[in-house]
């Protein structure tokens, strides 16, 4: 048990010094006015309390207003949500299945969208699960496009044109609309993919748009390819090819001008939209996938800080 004894107030600690919670407020206050000109103090690195799990965390993610960080994990299936403003857990939640990927939908952590691994997209509030629907196939990725309230989902497997196929959930009316057919390969009937369960069945990986810009949508296949959608006039306006293995991973610049890919043989490639070829590449070298949390921003300043060393 460790003891803190700033004045006539004993605080005891009774967790550990490994697993400290915070001080009390008056405390903290006391301490943070001594070391104001620290520097040691003020590089800081600040640690959430009980930001664990058990076994392990798929996906995190980051609120619009910067104050709470949401996470799912295993096991057993869950979701942690932390409020940073006071470095503390908020809530649990279990779930019937894993998470695969969630979106946040409103700035906090209040409205949120569940891509769950038994074909369930789930619509979570703060009182719990509001509402399911279910897949007609398996989820690959999901994506909430906020001009048209539709939640994307790329999906695993082909339709009756032989297409691969992104599904769009109107959250606005409650019903799935026609999807975006994606070219994903793998019609022929030998091959068996256009089965489910198939062995070289295609598939959409990951989506992708740029949302604050012109808002095009961006899909990332398992042949390799990313197409690129309008998504007002609900048609493809432009194909990238040439990538080695899978598309894994996708994501849009900040001025929505280039895009940065990352495949299954862990080849990272920066692209801009007005060229065909790569204007920066990076292999991992270890031939694991880039994964969906492949920022495009981090990536260029990562590139360019080992340039200028």
């Amino acid at each position: 048990m460790k003891l803190s004894n700033p004045g006539t107030v004993p605080v005891y600690t009774i967790s550990g010094a490994s697993t400290a919670r915070p001080l009390p407020d008056w405390l903290a206050r006391r301490r943070k006015r001594s070391l104001k000109n620290d520097p040691e103090y003020q590089n800081r690195v600040e640690l959430l309390q009980d930001f664990e799990f058990e076994e392990a965390s798929n996906c995190i993610r980051v609120s619009e207003d910067g104050e709470w960080v949401m996470s799912t994990g295993t096991y057993k299936p869950q979701i942690h949500v932390h409020n940073l403003p006071q470095l503390s857990l908020s809530f649990t939640r279990h779930t019937n299945s894993l998470n695969h990927s969630f979106v946040l939908l409103s700035s906090d952590y209040s409205k949120s969208l569940h891509l769950q691994n038994d074909r369930r997209l789930e619509f979570h509030t703060p009182m719990g699960c509001h509402y399911e629907v279910r897949l007609p196939r398996y989820g690959r990725d999901v994506l909430y496009d906020r001009y048209a309230t539709e939640a994307l989902v790329p999906a695993v497997g082909l339709d009756s044109e032989g297409k691969g196929e992104v599904f769009r959930m109107n959250l606005e009316q409650g019903r799935f609309m026609k999807s975006y057919q994606i070219e994903v390969g793998g019609d022929d009937e030998l091959t068996g993919g256009g089965l489910q369960g198939g062995i070289d069945v295609g598939s959409v990986n990951v989506a992708s748009n740029a949302e604050s810009t012109h808002n095009l949508m961006a899909f990332g296949t398992s042949i390799g390819t990313v197409e690129f959608w309008d998504p007002r006039s609900k048609s493809r306006v432009a194909l990238l090819a040439g990538h080695d293995g899978e598309i894994t991973a996708l994501d849009f610049s900040s001025s929505g001008l280039s895009l940065a890919t990352g495949s299954s043989t862990g080849m990272i490639q920066l692209f801009d939209l007005r060229r065909p070829v790569a204007l920066l590449k990076k292999d991992h070298g270890y031939g694991f996938p880039g994964q969906e949390a492949l920022s495009h921003d981090d990536f260029v300043t990562r590139e360019e800080n080992h340039v200028s060393r």
